[in-house]
């Protein structure tokens, strides 16, 4: 899925991003963070639905929820 997100008041500079998400299985659970996330979890849908998210990432979670 793409989104474009042009200067959105959720991120921490006016900017135009353009958002590529991608579906993946994986059997591993291990994570290793490169130098732009400090944090990550792993959560179900429903879980997801109650952490404060962005916009972009609410609507990626109804379209994965939807298909």
């Amino acid at each position: 899925m793409a989104q474009d997100c042009i200067r959105s008041k959720e991120f921490y500079k006016p900017a135009h991003f353009v958002l590529l998400n991608y579906i993946a299985h994986t059997l591993n659970t291990h994570v290793t963070l490169n130098a732009e996330a400090d944090e990550y979890r792993w959560c179900t849908l429903e879980e997801c639905y109650q952490l404060n998210l962005n916009t972009p990432t609410r609507i990626l979670l109804d379209w994965y929820k939807s298909r």
